[in-house]
């Protein structure tokens, strides 16, 4: 095959690719770059070009669909390359911590008839299982609206450096009203089951916990949750963060996230059932919440060694 078809070949392959408008151009110049590449070639050779050195040329030069999307106009990007491995956790952590949450309910009944198992596992996948993807999915919807919207009013601003804050400061006003809320919140459910006959009737049993729970799970909430509280508290004196009370916000933190978890899959909390599938509701939204917040933290940490180690997480509760 006389070498100028096989360019002429590879032109036609690549333009076919492209969008009408460009096909002219850019075929004019791929037949004139490449022939002046091949003729380059056999000089350099020593002998006329052939079949197998444009072959070759060609080859090196790259594959019809590659040297198409050089030439095709550039879209809009979704998802960045250097947010790609987050976005990608993120997912996967959304759906995994939504169906921990969940899936152990399926094995907590016990079978009455044989394959019941089974049965419940499917209405969990239909229900739960799949609905997890919900967060995936919207996190691609937003990433889709965002990277139009860089395409379609890009802007391009001169970096400045952010002015350096301390790490450590604490604004020890707000964070001493917090805590007495806090204290104030935890005093409440210690004594809400001796306040329940003063309510009204429909009040009360609204919000009446499951004896079950009061026994043997409810008192497991207070020494972790009290921790957490001590530990901000040393912070306010202190009127600073440090990195031992950093670590052990996150170790108490976590350890309530933990047992509130716990609650959800462990039974009910209220004996009346809406009131139940309310606060369960609300407890997991407020667990997935602070891990988010959690890993956010821990991925925006600058990892400077003439700072302190560890994290600063959020109360919980």
């Amino acid at each position: 095959m006389d070498p100028k078809a096989v360019i002429e070949s590879y032109a036609d392959d690549v333009v076919r690719r492209l969008p009408r408008r460009q096909r002219s151009d850019v075929g004019l110049e791929l037949r004139s770059l490449l022939g002046e590449e091949l003729d380059a070639k056999a000089m350099g050779a020593g002998r006329s070009a052939d079949e197998a050195m444009a072959l070759a040329l060609l080859r090196d030069f790259g594959s019809p669909e590659t040297v198409a999307a050089r030439y095709r106009p550039s879209g809009f990007t979704i998802i960045e390359l250097a947010q790609s491995r987050a976005f990608a956790l993120w997912s996967l952590a959304g759906v995994a911590v939504q169906w921990a949450l969940t899936l152990p309910s399926v094995f907590s009944v016990p079978e009455a008839f044989p394959g019941q198992t089974l049965t419940r596992l499917g209405g969990w996948w239909t229900s739960w299982g799949l609905g997890a993807f919900w967060l995936p999915g919207f996190m691609v919807v937003v990433a889709i609206v965002a990277g139009w919207s860089r395409h379609r009013w890009p802007r391009e601003r001169a970096w400045t450096p952010r002015r350096v804050l301390d790490p450590d400061h604490l604004n020890r006003p707000l964070l001493a009203v917090g805590l007495a809320a806090w204290a104030a919140y935890m005093a409440l459910l210690a004594v809400e089951p001796r306040l329940l006959g003063a309510l009204p009737q429909p009040v009360a049993t609204v919000f009446t916990f499951d004896a079950d729970f009061l026994r043997t799970r409810g008192p497991w909430l207070f020494p972790v949750w009290g921790g957490q509280f001590l530990v901000c508290a040393a912070a306010l004196v202190a009127g600073r963060w440090t990195r031992r009370t950093r670590e052990l916000n996150a170790v108490f933190g976590a350890g309530v996230c933990a047992v509130l978890a716990w609650f959800v899959v462990a039974g009910p909390i209220f004996t009346a059932k809406a009131a139940d599938d309310t606060t369960k509701g609300v407890v997991g939204l407020v667990v997935l919440l602070w891990l988010i917040s959690l890993g956010i933290g821990l991925y925006r940490w600058p990892g400077r060694s003439d700072l302190p180690e560890g994290l600063a997480a959020p109360p919980v509760g």
